[in-house]
């Protein structure tokens, strides 16, 4: 008698590889997209926070926001001043923030009377 497996157990193999394959698949790339989602938040959570601080520090930001339609704040103000380091990732683009061709800013528009700021909105951009 010949040991092995016969043609009809290596196929029932190969089909519930396959059926196994069909339902993974799916929330594998579902999972990893959700992880690229949450790491894009995080970059641009960590982009804003600095922004927030760099207004801080700069009061002048504030009224001039108020006075206006809103100003724009370049990443590389935030690296060149300390606030970034250059060699925070995007993460889906891979390019560091540093980078020449990397053109991120963040839009902060201010809301009050007079020259009291009474709420700052700050938004991320990428061009």
């Amino acid at each position: 008698m010949k040991k092995g497996f016969t043609l009809v157990e290596l196929l029932a193999v190969i089909v519930i590889i396959g059926v196994i394959t069909l339902v993974a698949v799916p929330n594998i790339v579902k999972t990893n997209k959700q992880s690229v989602d949450k790491q894009y938040n995080d970059f641009k959570q960590t982009v804003i926070n600095a922004t927030e601080t760099y207004v801080e520090i700069h009061e002048e930001l504030k009224i001039k926001a108020l006075a206006t339609d809103g100003i724009t704040i370049e990443v590389k103000s935030l690296i060149n001043e300390g606030f970034l380091n250059k060699s925070l990732e995007h993460p889906i683009d891979k390019k560091q923030i540093g980078d020449a061709s990397a053109n991120y800013k963040v839009n902060v528009k201010a809301e009050g009377q007079g020259s009291v700021v009474t709420k700052i909105t700050y938004t991320f951009k990428e061009s």
